[in-house]
């Protein structure tokens, strides 16, 4: 391919002037019509991912806030709600609040299980809320070639097998180090996420690759690989928000805004660089 210096061409001057009355319109109606701020409506949130062998020990309930006040979580919490969730088995639990914490709520003996059914119901004073997910099944990591890996050399495949019911993958590693030593990255500077000691993603696949590079710190971490339902897979999907538009991710949630969802996880300590 060969990039070559552009001639300019001048534009008859019947065409600049309908560009420039285009523009005109353009810009009045966009004056006229109504900004993000004005359009702000407050709704509730919801923020849970049920995991499979584990109690609901943090469920997450607030409310919208305009876009131009600072994010305050005491304002923000949605305190006083009805949350209970049920499964396709018969069995319920209800949540109580977490004291000091204004809209979260636990219930840490209610264990979920794989291939459940859960639904969701919340009763507010204006509303009622309600969603279901699908637990997906277990799952297990095949074995790593090495557990300790060379900087700037080695890039180890972490491979899996399928889980049934799941959308996609979610994988997490992170730093157990307390004091970690840091890694010098080209371009760190301009890293929002540099001083991290976790990195996220997801796949749809089933393996990942492994780039020490890419992480902030030496020594040992930990992999987690959750195999995650469609409600939180679309949630994360949709989740860079459009700036301009100001477009909410996908909600899973009836009534709300947020997310349902439940996972299953595998967990090692597989790395060390």
């Amino acid at each position: 391919m060969r990039f070559e210096k552009s001639v300019t061409h001048r534009p008859p001057a019947g065409i600049v002037l309908a560009a420039m009355l285009l523009m005109l319109v353009a810009w009045l109606l966009g004056c006229s019509s109504p900004s993000v701020y004005d359009q702000y409506r407050e709704e509730p949130v919801v923020e849970c991912l049920l995991v499979a062998g584990e109690g609901v020990e943090e469920f997450k309930l607030s409310r919208t806030l305009p876009v131009d006040s600072p994010y305050d979580s005491a304002l923000a919490g949605i305190t006083g709600a009805r949350i209970v969730i049920s499964s396709d088995r018969g069995d319920s639990t209800v949540l109580r609040p977490v004291p000091g914490r204004p809209g979260i709520y636990e219930s840490p003996r209610y264990i979920i299980n794989v291939r459940r059914r859960y639904r969701l119901r919340i009763i507010l004073k204006d509303r009622i809320i309600t969603s279901e997910t699908v637990c997906p099944d277990t799952f297990s990591l095949m074995p790593l070639s090495k557990t300790v890996i060379t900087y700037l050399k080695d890039q180890p495949v972490v491979r899996w097998t399928p889980s049934r019911g799941a959308a996609a993958y979610y994988i997490s590693i992170t730093n157990l180090e307390r004091s970690p030593q840091k890694i010098e990255r080209p371009f760190a500077d301009q890293d929002p996420y540099a001083d991290r000691k976790s990195r996220f993603y997801w796949t749809l696949g089933l393996e990942t690759v492994i780039y020490p590079w890419l992480h902030n710190y030496y020594g040992y971490h930990i992999l987690r690989v959750y195999a995650i339902d469609e409600n939180f897979f679309r949630y994360l999907q949709t989740s860079f928000q459009n700036v301009r538009e100001m477009t909410e991710p996908e909600s899973s949630v009836t009534n709300a805004l947020g997310y349902f969802g439940s996972a299953v996880l595998c967990a090692r300590l597989p790395t060390s660089w």
